[in-house]
């Protein structure tokens, strides 16, 4: 009884309700209490305040400053684990808030060297494939996920030098410079509504 009143009482949880309804219908072997509040306890403990998914490009996610933003298109192309991957890469970036300040890629965004923005922003990603995954492969192990681990996408840009990431940078940066982006809490925005 326990175990069906948790899952409906997180159905009924405005902030889970969507990936509670994709794993039990995509991915019912793991529609149970245990794995459900230990992906969400993680993620509780981040600092995410809602998650939403909406129509996005050129974006899988969007760790926004009052939400997390999942591209609805994350829960049908492929397993359980790069949905979770991807729910977990944007979640990461809430922990990297919390240590470093809610302004890290403004800061970054705040300088004349794109090159040294390329290094710094592909950093923050790194950092934040890096806790996702380890969150992941832990997953993994613990509830037999039968998937394959999702590849670094961005430590292979950072191989090739971030030469993609270039004009996006300086997208950005002339919106700053025009004094057009002022904090934070302005690029969010302006990055959202470039995917969005």
């Amino acid at each position: 009884m326990k175990l069906i009143e948790t899952l409906n009482s997180l159905v009924g949880d405005e902030k889970y309700s969507e990936i509670v309804k994709i794993i039990k219908k995509k991915y019912p072997k793991f529609y149970n209490e245990e794995f459900l509040e230990d992906v969400f306890d993680w993620i509780e403990k981040s600092g995410v305040k809602s998650i939403k998914f909406e129509n996005l490009t050129d974006a899988m996610g969007i760790a926004h400053y009052n939400r997390l933003i999942l591209d609805e298109k994350t829960s049908t192309m492929g397993s359980l684990c790069f949905f979770l991957y991807v729910l977990l890469h944007e979640t990461s970036h809430y922990y990297q808030f919390k240590k470093h300040g809610e302004d890290i890629e403004y800061d970054i965004f705040n300088n004349d060297d794109t090159q040294e923005i390329v290094k710094n922003l592909l950093n923050v990603e790194i950092a934040a494939d890096r806790l996702a995954l380890m969150k992941l492969r832990q997953l993994k192990t613990k509830y037999n996920l039968n998937c394959n681990i999702p590849f670094s996408v961005y430590k292979n840009i950072k191989d090739s030098g971030g030469s993609s990431l270039i004009s996006y940078i300086e997208t950005v940066r002339k919106e700053i410079k025009n004094g057009n982006i002022k904090n934070n809490i302005e690029l969010v925005d302006f990055v959202y509504n470039l995917v969005s």
